[in-house]
């Protein structure tokens, strides 16, 4: 009877061991990869599945997230990807949902470029023929053209704010298409062909 008292007591414990959330150095992690088993990295501790408070969730989700193959680098915390150009007539798109910066030049060009499912993006085009055209969905939209035929076509009439720099007394941007907020045209000054300018009036940034 003594006998088996003793080895449920010993059972009892070892569950109750297993169960303890104890931090410990062999345990540290800074992902899910340094982990065995079926544990996960939580707040620096590699830990098994169970309860978590929405910190750690968080941080379960960020260790668990992929940069998306077009992208040359991401930023997980602010949802950005960074893409450059691949040589001229290579066509870019920014994953959807993604605010994207993306770079392009003379001696890397990129060609037409899409961010309809994007929720911002920013394009400096530098040098003679650096981008193609630029589609723009509901997201921001932001334009720098710079030098004699740097952009193609703007596209960005659906855009909640769209603005592009450039001048056009050098050819340095292509035709643009812009948003219209009721009866005003949201370029500089207001002036059809001119530079898309979300600034002109507090129609032309709608952006949430």
């Amino acid at each position: 009877m003594i006998r088996a008292v003793a080895a449920l007591a010993a059972v009892a414990l070892a569950v109750w061991a297993c169960s303890v959330d104890r931090k410990t150095p062999a345990l540290a992690c800074k992902t899910t990869a340094d982990c065995t088993g079926r544990r996960t990295c939580q707040s620096g501790y590699c830990v098994t599945d169970g309860p978590v408070d929405a910190k750690q969730s968080d941080a379960k989700q960020i260790d668990a997230a992929v940069c998306p193959p077009a992208c040359a680098s991401c930023d997980f915390p602010t949802g950005t990807c960074n893409l450059t150009g691949a040589g001229s007539g290579s066509a870019i798109a920014c994953p959807a949902t993604w605010s994207c910066v993306i770079t392009c030049n003379n001696t890397a060009p990129c060609g037409n470029i899409a961010c309809g499912g994007a929720s911002a993006c920013k394009v400096t085009c530098s040098g003679s023929g650096a981008c193609g055209t630029l589609t723009c969905g509901t997201g921001k939209c932001t334009q720098d053209c710079e030098g004699s035929g740097a952009c193609g076509a703007t596209m960005c009439a659906s855009s909640c704010r769209c603005d592009v720099t450039c001048n056009p007394l050098v050819g340095a941007c292509g035709t643009m298409t812009c948003p219209m907020q009721g009866n005003r045209k949201c370029t500089q000054n207001m002036v059809p062909g001119f530079p898309c300018d979300s600034t002109v009036a507090p129609q032309c940034h709608s952006c949430p």
